[in-house]
């Protein structure tokens, strides 16, 4: 990568996917799972051939929010493994006008329901710290390399 006209150019070969949108949310006790398209959803014919991002927010630790983004769940894993902090502390989910909340002691993930726009804002209280928005996640493709499923 470069960086050159003030945006990161991409090297030859390399496909960047980024949310466009959330499509669907799935909330149980303790996650909270949202599934984006990587392009925006105008109608049935639009979710063919589609790349689809799963991101899933979980608390280990109260105070702490993970973030997971994946494409393809379910690959074997090599390695290194190491074990993490889980103490599965109490959290909540509520939904707001335009947005979920995914909250674990201070902190909380808004997640914006805009059909418009992909975003997640994180704050403490009611202070803003920083946010997910156009392009800041993604899962990149690299077409130089042979991609095994």
């Amino acid at each position: 990568m470069k960086f050159t006209s003030g945006f990161w150019w991409m090297r030859d070969g390399i496909e960047g996917n980024y949310p466009a949108e959330v499509y669907e949310v799935e909330k149980t006790d303790d996650t909270l799972a949202v599934f984006a398209p990587v392009q925006p959803i105008e109608g049935r014919g639009d979710t063919l051939n589609c790349r689809m991002l799963s991101v899933r927010l979980s608390s280990p630790l109260p105070g702490v929010i993970r973030v997971r983004m994946t494409h393809f769940e379910g690959t074997r894993q090599d390695g290194p493994c190491y074990k993490l902090a889980d103490e599965n502390p109490a959290v909540q989910i509520s939904d707001a006008d335009d947005k979920v909340v995914f909250t674990s002691g201070e902190l909380s993930a808004h997640v914006s329901l805009a059909k418009k726009g992909w975003g997640i804002e994180f704050c403490e209280g009611d202070r803003a710290l920083t946010n997910t928005g156009f392009r800041n996640m993604g899962y990149m493709v690299d077409s130089n390399v042979d991609q095994v499923y």
